[in-house]
């Protein structure tokens, strides 16, 4: 059976035996393995994205689990359905200059001997994963494949983690000392990070944990645990987002409660530089009227007795405001 497929869908079919040794051919299966001991990888790379079924049509998909796999925008979950299980993962985009918080993903249909991942972007787990099934060294069930990419997801996902929560170490290790606008953009980034990052972490935490509760033969035993370990992990991961979420938020506060008492510091000055000249601009306001009258016109030693009256007032109350603690 044969489909006319985008030119940017790239499919390659990989046949995996029970000893890692691999057969690699390019485009739809034929048929299915050999023997029970093997199953096959059919990975899909759908780099022109469509939620056109017909795409997948030559697997035999059910609809829902076609759409699942070719859905634009997706959360982590895993949906048990008839025949297989519908698995899909975030990770992080290891591309040069991608944020840390352009998560991609992969869609996984996991049947008793064959697996279907679907990405839109490019993911290195999963090219570490073709990578070893080159070099003769694939998983050698469909058990240890859901694993082996699971775990290399959330291994790229707690270093990411672990280096937005030590620019946040850098943050604090300042003390607040010459942070500029800069420092607090900065800031301000990371927290818009640690928010994306979290939104997808948690729900792959409640995925995690469902598969490695599901009761089900397509996952053994082992792989199972090591999932649960895994899930554990991805809720610390969780944590420590949260934590991180909650120490940005506190610098956060504290460069603005900084910034509001420098700027009521210098809106203090102003008020004393001006509670001080306005009796003084009065004063000089006053004997500076055009009429006639005026005390000391006649007077050589007038300046001077204003020019002494003046500061005698503007040090009664500078020592006021002494007095007072406003300066």
């Amino acid at each position: 059976m044969s489909i006319d497929v985008p030119c940017k869908t790239i499919i390659s079919t990989y046949t995996i035996g029970a000893d890692g040794r691999t057969i690699c051919d390019e485009g739809w299966p034929t048929d299915y393995p050999e023997t029970d001991t093997q199953y096959q990888w059919i990975r899909v790379q759908n780099h022109q994205p469509s939620d056109d079924r017909e795409i997948l049509s030559p697997l035999g998909l059910p609809p829902i689990v076609a759409q699942g796999l070719l859905a634009p925008e997706t959360q982590p979950r895993l949906s048990k359905l008839a025949g297989g299980l519908l698995l899909v993962l975030r990770g992080v985009n290891k591309q040069a200059r991608a944020e840390p918080d352009d998560m991609v993903s992969v869609r996984l249909w996991i049947e008793p001997r064959r697996v279907i991942s679907v990405q839109l972007r490019w993911v290195l787990s999963v090219d570490e994963i073709s990578e070893a099934c080159a070099h003769g060294d694939a998983p050698a069930t469909v058990s240890r494949f859901v694993f082996d990419l699971i775990e290399g997801m959330t291994t790229k996902i707690e270093a990411v983690v672990m280096m937005l929560v030590e620019q946040l170490d850098d943050f604090e290790e300042e003390e607040l000392l010459g942070v500029g606008e800069t420092g607090r953009a900065a800031l301000s980034d990371l927290r818009r990070q640690l928010i994306v990052i979290r939104r997808y972490v948690a729900p792959q935490r409640v995925a995690l944990e469902k598969i490695s509760q599901t009761d089900t033969a397509l996952l053994k035993d082992t792989e199972r645990l090591m999932i649960r370990e895994i899930s554990d992990q991805t809720v610390r991961l969780v944590d420590d987002l949260d934590a991180a979420r909650e120490r940005a938020a506190v610098i956060n506060d504290t460069w603005v409660a900084s910034r509001a008492e420098e700027m009521n510091r210098n809106m203090l000055i102003l008020s004393i530089v001006a509670a001080v000249f306005l009796p003084l601009g009065f004063l000089t306001g006053l004997l500076g009227v055009n009429v006639g009258g005026i005390p000391g016109v006649d007077s050589p030693y007038a300046f001077w007795i204003v020019c002494a009256a003046s500061a005698g007032v503007a040090t009664c109350l500078y020592a006021f405001f002494r007095w007072l603690k406003w300066m």
